[in-house]
């Protein structure tokens, strides 16, 4: 049968699993919550930015650094702790945890441990009477409840909230996470912005006459629309003219010359490039156009 003695040193012992397993909690709710709020910033800015292999690479390596330090620090110290590997805390700081929370008792449970301490190399029947005295009347408080729980219930639900929005966000966004993700894992290869507009060439003739002229014609189609459109004729740029908002075209002027390249078809706006070839070459008395 346990003595009165024996309970006590096993509710500080099962008070100190508890304080660590708390602990170990807090750190899983504040590992999830930063890593998934970093992890969608990182994906926003990479989503909508196309970011540089540099800064790729060092977002990817300093987000595994950041998630390494949260599992070390908020995961695998309190486990340690929590499987009695290595230094742990001791009774007395657990009483003085306990007498954070319970001022009444905060002297009379540290004064027990230090009788508890003499008591090793004392006989004394006296002194013994005392401390089973003592902890009789520490008995009934239950010392588990000066572990802040409330604190890591509010995390835990913060956790859990932004996990819901992560799964939201997957659900109804799945590019948003794949496309970016994707980029951060090859992040030594260059990914080029994709156009928020197209080029459709509205030739469907492409050939021409020698000493007749080309007329290019070109829609565009999309969210955004460029100011303006270019061509560029051997080397040379020329500005497209606007029939709409929408529509460009330019006149190529009596071709003559056999074997006439016109190198890259350029379109432009403040932000995009794009470039398509276009290669006339003559047969006979006929040049034609071909997209490459």
């Amino acid at each position: 049968m346990l003595t009165n003695n024996d309970l006590l040193l096993k509710k500080l012992n099962g008070f100190i699993r508890k304080y660590y397993r708390n602990i170990l909690l807090k750190g899983l709710f504040y590992s999830i919550t930063l890593l998934v709020i970093f992890l969608l910033f990182f994906l926003l800015i990479e989503f909508f930015g196309y970011n540089s292999i540099i800064v790729r690479t060092v977002i990817f390596y300093l987000y595994g650094v950041f998630a390494l330090v949260l599992l070390v620090c908020y995961i695998i110290y309190p486990l340690t702790k929590l499987l009695n590997i290595g230094k742990t805390i001791s009774h007395e700081d657990a009483a003085k945890i306990i007498g954070k929370h319970f001022p009444e008792v905060a002297d009379k449970l540290l004064n027990l441990l230090q009788l508890k301490q003499q008591s090793l190399n004392s006989d004394s029947q006296i002194l013994l009477a005392s401390i089973d005295q003592r902890t009789k009347e520490l008995s009934p408080i239950s010392f588990h409840k000066a572990i802040d729980k409330k604190k890591t219930k509010k995390i835990g639900i913060i956790a859990i909230s932004i996990l819901f929005v992560f799964l939201f966000i997957a659900i109804l966004f799945p590019n948003f996470l794949k496309d970016s993700t994707y980029r951060y894992i090859n992040h030594t290869q260059y990914f080029e912005k994709p156009a928020p507009f197209e080029f459709l060439l509205q030739n469907t003739e492409l050939e021409v006459l020698q000493n007749e002229d080309f007329l290019v014609e070109l829609k565009v189609k999309g969210n955004m629309l460029p100011d303006m459109v270019n061509i560029k004729i051997n080397g040379q740029n020329f500005s497209m003219k606007k029939n709409n908002k929408t529509a460009f075209y330019y006149n190529i002027s009596q071709i003559q010359k056999n074997g006439v390249s016109l190198g890259d078809f350029w379109r432009y706006t403040n932000v995009f490039e794009f470039q398509k070839n276009i290669k006339l070459n003559f047969i006979k008395t006929k040049c034609y156009e071909s997209i490459t």
